[in-house]
């Protein structure tokens, strides 16, 4: 599936929104110490957290249904650095 640059900032929107919702708990629960950029994605997408705080049902099932390469295209663009903290 090719991605327009609406539905594209709708998805970057979505997966930012959840690590606003999240993001706090998962820095307490590290000891405040600052995370990688592969651990915000994967407690993003992990337990369905995206699904509840995206708050954008739409994006959340283009996302689901991208290839491997746009997904990975996508996650880096709303996620651009290698590590997350306070």
């Amino acid at each position: 599936m090719k991605l327009d640059s609406t539905m594209e900032s709708r998805i970057i929107d979505a997966l930012n929104n959840t690590w606003d919702a999240i993001g706090a708990d998962i820095l307490e629960a590290n000891g405040k110490k600052d995370i990688t950029r592969e651990l915000v994605i994967e407690v993003v997408l992990d337990a369905d957290s995206f699904s509840m705080y995206g708050d954008d049902e739409e994006a959340v099932a283009a996302f689901r249904v991208l290839e491997k390469e746009e997904r990975k295209e996508v996650l880096r663009k709303a996620f651009p650095y290698n590590r997350y903290g306070y």
